[in-house]
């Protein structure tokens, strides 16, 4: 079934499967996207590579790389089912098969883990399940709940092998999700990014070290946890905290994250000033009208704490 040292390209129903064998004696990625890197179609006339594939191949490692056609894709197509189960019988030939998953790709991951006879698999803040009945908490599982065919998708957490789970603890619908996975032996923490997980460990440098020590062997925490602290330096750790952060918007926590946050724009003007500047005319647009509102409609008694809040 598969071909050896030349890239191979195939459409299973509503997914696109791109692979490249190198050599059997290295492991094998299977990789899964998040949602928002599905396939549209001007991709599938442009030919354009499923995601994860280049990342593995120009390294020269063996990849099976999926990717979903359509924003509605949940991944419960038959024919892939079938397709995934025949291509796992096929892979026992390499010395591991090691799945990676994002948000989406990570559920799918999991979901096929089985079928594709994988050994672990790592996993960055993956949905555990689309089924609204199960998950009524998750804003993405929410949004899917318009495609009639989501919730019919498998639980995700029947995977048994050992899993490896970045996630924001802080943002409570990926906490949730991984708290689901009883087969997770390793759980990294990256609080305060919420579900900007790989966008969070690319702009710290470390995404790509970061899947290819886990492909080599196992992440290491200590050494992880200490790259991770640079976050705060991120504009999205504090967009990521505003997301994780349920209290009212002019709570002293809300204060504190927007003071840093303000404190980090105004410290880093020389990045992008006209987006910074769009961002915060924005925020303030925001706040104008929540303040304008509590005052009209709510009876607000602390006026001129809020103005001051707004203005500061």
């Amino acid at each position: 079934m598969l071909l050896f040292n030349q890239t191979v390209r195939l459409q299973v129903d509503d997914v696109v499967v791109q692979y490249h064998i190198f050599e059997t004696e290295q492991p094998i990625m299977i990789t899964f996207p998040p949602g928002n890197e599905a396939l549209s179609d001007s991709d599938l006339i442009e030919n354009k590579t499923p995601w994860g594939f280049e990342f593995f191949a120009k390294r020269q490692m063996n990849v099976v790389s999926f990717n979903p056609i359509g924003k509605g894709n949940y991944y419960n197509s038959s024919e892939l089912a079938i397709f995934t189960a025949k291509l796992g019988k096929h892979l026992d030939c390499f010395s591991e098969r090691i799945g990676y998953g994002v948000s989406r790709g990570g559920f799918a991951t999991s979901m096929f883990s089985k079928n594709l006879c994988l050994d672990r698999a790592l996993l960055l803040m993956p949905i555990s399940t689309y089924d609204i009945s199960i998950a009524p908490w998750d804003p993405k599982v929410r949004e899917a709940a318009q495609y009639p065919n989501a919730s019919s998708s498998a639980d995700s957490t029947e995977c048994e092998i050992p899993l490896t789970i970045i996630y924001d603890p802080l943002y409570k619908p990926d906490s949730m999700h991984m708290k689901r996975y009883q087969s997770c032996i390793n759980r990294l923490p990256l609080p305060g990014v919420g579900h900007r997980i790989p966008r969070a460990l690319l702009q710290l440098g470390i995404l790509s070290s970061t899947v290819l020590q886990y492909r080599q062997q196992q992440i290491d925490p200590a050494s992880f946890f200490l790259k991770i602290r640079k976050r705060r330096a991120l504009s999205i750790f504090y967009r990521g905290l505003q997301a994780c952060n349920k209290t009212s918007k002019f709570s002293l926590r809300s204060r504190v994250i927007l003071f840093h946050k303000i404190r980090y724009h105004v410290n880093n003007l020389d990045i992008d000033p006209k987006k910074i500047h769009q961002q915060l005319s924005e925020s303030i647009q925001k706040r104008c009208f929540y303040t304008t509102d509590c005052i009209l409609n709510h009876g607000y008694r602390n006026v001129a704490g809020i103005s001051a809040l707004v203005l500061c």
